[in-house]
């Protein structure tokens, strides 16, 4: 019986010295995963509030400088002056107008008698036209002009088909020298322009600089570029009575 006492006994002792034993060993391993007092008082000096933080940080708005304003230069240089071109024909054009007193051929042809007239512009501006008499045509071009005669006599119902053709008649002379074929003086008996004199002189020697056409007029001097003028890039200017026409050599 004392026997079991003491086995019971031992059996109680063994159990409280187990549990001291399994408490001490929990407490360890909490200890061990339980933050550093210490350390965590150190991160608190050291990384303020975030709410210190905010009333830390300056949000005041930034104002950005306004964009410069770029004023016209009062006085804009053109980096690269753009060369102006002389004017085409400044000395006439093939487009002009009839004034008073010009002289002019009047062919009336798509008709049964095709007519032929030599007429002057009077002081009233008028030509002088079979069957449908006096015209006034003064200030118009040759163009307007034909439309006009035409129109005149279609109205009238005297042919119903007719083609006027207006050519000026011009009194004088021209000089033309240099790379042409045939140079000296030629009469001028209607309008002429550049490329006619040059091509009733016989046309350009092998030798003519062809862009470099030299009118001399009232001691006036203009250059023309024939090669321009064929191309229709430049207008044909008109040659006028006492005009000089000189085609200069070219360099080879």
């Amino acid at each position: 019986m004392q026997g079991r006492w003491l086995g019971a006994i031992g059996v109680i002792v063994a159990l409280c010295l187990s549990g001291c034993a399994t408490s001490g060993s929990r407490d360890q391993r909490l200890a061990r995963y339980q933050p550093d007092v210490s350390a965590r008082e150190r991160m608190a000096l050291a990384i303020p509030d975030s709410r210190e933080r905010a009333s830390v940080v300056d949000v005041t708005p930034v104002r950005l400088p306004d964009p410069p304003i770029h004023e016209p230069d009062p006085d804009p240089v053109d980096p690269e002056p753009r060369v102006e071109r002389p004017p085409r024909t400044p000395v006439g054009t093939t487009v002009r107008v009839f004034e008073f007193g010009d002289r002019l051929n009047i062919s009336l042809r798509g008709i049964p008698v095709p007519e032929d007239i030599p007429e002057a512009i009077d002081t009233e501006g008028k030509v002088t036209l079979p069957l449908i008499g006096r015209v006034e045509i003064v200030h118009m071009t040759s163009i307007e002009a034909e439309k006009k005669i035409e129109q005149i006599y279609k109205d009238e119902g005297i042919y119903p088909r007719i083609n006027v053709i207006l050519i000026p008649l011009v009194e004088g002379f021209y000089f033309i020298r240099g790379e042409v074929k045939r140079e000296g003086r030629y009469p001028m008996q209607q309008e002429v322009t550049l490329l006619d004199v040059i091509f009733e002189a016989g046309g350009f020697t092998p030798f003519a600089n062809r862009k470099k056409v030299q009118i001399i007029r009232d001691e006036q001097s203009f250059y023309y570029n024939s090669v321009r003028i064929e191309e229709n890039d430049d207008t044909d200017p008109v040659i006028q009575s006492g005009d000089k026409i000189v085609v200069h050599k070219r360099w080879i």
